[in-house]
């Protein structure tokens, strides 16, 4: 069975406890893609993918897992952030910075026009 995963890749960028931040690659569907490909099941990711350096190491981290790439757009607007603050309690509050970044700009060339090939496709989360 092989899987088409649609959606987006993101950074969050989670506070420390010395108030200082570190990045992790994140998003939903591509965490889907890479939990697939660990099982060893054919996946593509489809998504709008930064060419600034998060988006790279998105894209890296996608092609280290196994996860196919050739749906992927090198899009030329910023990587999205998801920033993220954990209370004392260990709940977390997540401010997402989503306007004009590169998960959200489609443009119908953009998008594959035969996907018969996936059984399943996979949208969000």
């Amino acid at each position: 069975m092989s899987f088409l995963v649609c959606g987006e890749a993101l950074i969050d960028l989670i506070k420390q406890q010395d108030s200082s931040w570190i990045a992790h690659n994140g998003g939903g569907p591509m965490n889907t893609a890479k939990a697939l490909a660990q099982l060893e099941l054919p996946t593509q990711f489809l998504g709008r993918i930064s060419k600034d350096n998060f988006g790279q190491n998105l894209l890296t981290e996608l092609v280290s897992y196994d996860v196919g790439v050739k749906h992927v757009v090198a899009a030329p607007e910023p990587t999205s952030l998801a920033v993220v603050e954990v209370d004392s309690s260990g709940a977390a509050s997540y401010s997402f910075y989503l306007n004009e970044t590169s998960n959200f700009n489609w443009q119908l060339n953009e998008l594959p026009t035969d996907v018969s090939m996936y059984q399943a496709i996979h949208i969000g989360t």
